[in-house]
């Protein structure tokens, strides 16, 4: 029974639509920037944060054999990603990240069959709400010990490649 699973064919079947922008920054205030911190040192600390992201040709579609020009469906992807905290108690971080696509582009067109269409223009991707408590404050050279959850809400437009058309965790 196991052999017949494994050797049995397999249709292969499409990867759900999802967001192209696979760059999370960490929250405002953090001391890293693309990975969160495990402490959390503010008392009563806002703090409001932008970074920018590029991606070029994120999303180009190519014929197994290598034969034909390819299609690039998306070229291009701006990102900008607003981000706001607040540090409670010394304990807690609430976070959020509300990215915005400000620039995509690329080219419609066909290959093997498959027509698709490129796309543009100005989209809000899904929004991060999170947070995180520190368990444990670095003190000197031993670490820090955190627990952090975050929240994607589809706020984005799965068809452009800004968001997923699920909750996501």
């Amino acid at each position: 029974m196991g052999l017949a699973t494994i050797l049995a064919p397999v249709s292969a079947g499409a990867q759900p639509a999802g967001a192209l922008d696979r760059f999370e920054p960490a929250p405002a205030s953090d001391a890293f920037f693309s990975a969160p911190s495990a402490d959390v040192t503010g008392v009563l600390a806002p703090a409001i944060g932008l970074t920018l992201s590029y991606a070029h040709n994120p999303l180009v579609l190519r014929t197994t054999s290598g034969n034909g020009d390819p299609v690039r469906w998306v070229d291009h992807q701006l990102v900008l990603h607003t981000l706001l905290s607040m540090e409670l108690f010394e304990r807690v971080k609430l976070e959020m990240d509300l990215p915005v696509t400000l620039s995509e582009g690329g080219t419609s067109g066909t290959l093997g069959g498959i027509a698709v269409t490129a796309p543009a223009g100005t989209k809000v991707n899904d929004l991060r709400v999170g947070g995180r408590v520190a368990l444990l404050h670095q003190d000197g050279w031993l670490p820090a010990v955190g627990l952090s959850f975050s929240v994607w809400a589809p706020t984005g437009d799965a068809e452009a490649f800004t968001g997923s058309p699920a909750t996501r965790y």
